[in-house]
Parts: C-alpha cells; structure tokens; sequence
C-alpha cells in the first residue's frame, strides 16, 4: 500500500477533489488547510502561501491513476503549484476493529 500526500493551490484544489471523487481507486481521503513557502533557483524565499494537503492510502497498482488524475487538475504552470510525494505504508489498522 502507499500513501500519497499531495500540497495544491486552493484555486485548483475543487476541480482536484472532484476529480478524486470520480475515481473507483479513491476508497477515501483526508483534506487539511496548511502554508508553506518554497525557493526557487534563485534562491529567493517567497511568503508563506495556503495549500490544501490532501493525503489518499492506496493499493500500490492505483499510484499512477491517482497521481495524474491530480497533476492534471493542481496545474498551472506557475511557481508554486505544489507538490506530490508517496509513501510506503507497512500496515493499515482500523480502529473499529477492537478484538
């Protein structure tokens, strides 16, 4: 399993999330309102700007479904737009299961 954890612009971030719905890969996210701020090759330090980080848990064979369906929907061609990262999951617990 992976998780990806994705930080897009809030302009894009609804055509992103409807995109995400649409898809039978998508079982279920969670959505968190964050700043952050990059440097570019310049080296100049921008201000801190509001992102929507969305994290998604997968099946390893829907990464690449998921991560072009949001790399569609996030871009804009400016400094900025954000970021994708995927990660390894070792284990999935769900709390409602108490034994």
């Amino acid at each position: 399993m992976k998780e990806i954890k994705a930080y897009v612009k809030l302009i894009k971030f609804q055509d992103v999330i409807t995109s995400l719905k649409a898809l039978s890969e998508v079982k279920g996210l969670s959505v968190s309102t964050i700043e952050g701020y990059g440097v570019d090759n310049r080296d100049e330090i921008y201000e801190l700007t509001p992102y929507k980080k969305i994290e998604i848990v997968c099946e390893d064979i829907n990464v690449d479904v998921i991560l072009d369906t949001i790399k569609r929907h996030a871009h804009t061609g400016l400094f900025g737009d954000g970021k994708i990262y995927v990660y390894n999951v070792e284990r999935e617990v769900s709390i409602l299961d108490i034994k």
